[in-house]
């Protein structure tokens, strides 16, 4: 019998666009790519419904065959053609939204440093980033710090692992805020304007989402390791986000995204976590198939660029 007989993977996407951008940084699906990929994983496994995958991880139901579910983090504009997508194939997903852009229409930083990362030569980008931090914000990155970018990072090369672990876990907030939005005033570009461009804004389109059955879940207002927050920051960042986005949709959210959903990133204890702010599901960036007594505040889940390697597993 298959390991993964009744097992449940979870795909996740973050951009669905045209890979028109001069470097690395932001790593897209082209539409056309996402609906093959929808309809080749579906022919092969079960659609699984949002309610399904509750009941799985409740442990209260199986799947008879290999199941499939599909997942969107960070709000992004792109999402609305995904959702026309998947109602082509009559299927449901989730989708995991920060809430900063929508109630400070302030993007979130990750996003600032995959553009500048895209539009900008590498050493060039670098390079500027780093001469833009004081010298009591500069990091060296020890042997520890290095293995745990390579870990986290896994399909970057050395540098941009370094790079982007500095940005994601190592300085705070404060510092790449600052250091990315002057390096977008250098370029003529806005926060409303990049805010604009990249999210998904209005209220409607996420009243749409729920009508058609998709979940909108939690995925922290600022986008940050949920790990990292210092003690009892954690609660203000989390509560803010379920406020969004019980007042978008009318539901409070029962599902939430962990922000880079690495080992670094998760909080400390996945299942208090969920028990205290009362989320049902859990999804985690821990690359597997999830198996009967997966819990359901650490589900496994996978990248769009990963499938080809666990659909032959």
């Amino acid at each position: 019998m298959s390991l993964r007989c009744g097992a449940l993977l979870l795909v996740n996407y973050h951009y669905v666009r045209a890979a028109d951008y001069s470097y690395p940084g932001i790593h897209p699906i082209a539409p056309d790519a996402f609906r093959l990929q929808v309809r080749e994983l579906t022919k092969a496994y079960h659609p699984a419904t949002p309610a399904e995958v509750e009941a799985f991880a409740r442990g209260e139901s199986a799947f008879d065959r290999p199941a499939v579910f599909f997942t969107f983090d960070d709000g992004l504009r792109d999402h609305l053609l995904v959702a026309e997508i998947l109602g082509d194939f009559g299927i449901k997903g989730a989708f995991f939204v920060s809430s900063r852009p929508l109630l400070e229409r302030r993007p979130l930083s990750v996003h600032k440093v995959h553009w500048l990362r895209a539009t900008t030569p590498p050493n060039r980008y670098r390079e500027e980033f780093l001469t833009k931090l004081n010298g009591s914000e500069r990091v060296v990155l020890d042997d520890e710090m290095r293995r745990n970018a390579a870990a986290t990072y896994v399909y970057d090369t050395p540098a941009d692992a370094d790079m982007k672990y500095l940005t994601n876990f190592l300085l705070t907030p404060d510092v790449v805020d600052r250091v990315t939005d002057h390096m977008l005033t250098q370029r003529g570009i806005s926060d409303a304007d990049f805010c604009e461009q990249l999210y998904l804004l209005r209220r409607e389109d996420y009243s749409a989402l729920v009508a058609e059955g998709h979940v909108v879940g939690c995925h922290g207002h600022s986008h940050l390791p949920f790990a990292s927050f210092p003690d009892g920051e954690l609660d203000g960042d989390v509560t803010r986000n379920i406020a969004c986005l019980h007042e978008l949709t009318g539901n409070r959210p029962r599902w939430v995204s962990y922000p880079y959903g690495s080992p670094a990133a998760v909080p400390r204890d996945p299942a208090a976590f969920c028990e205290k702010f009362e989320f049902d599901i859990g999804v985690t960036l821990h690359r597997d198939w999830n198996r009967a007594g997966q819990p359901a505040h650490a589900l496994n889940r996978i990248n769009t660029n990963e499938v080809e390697r666990f659909v032959g597993s």
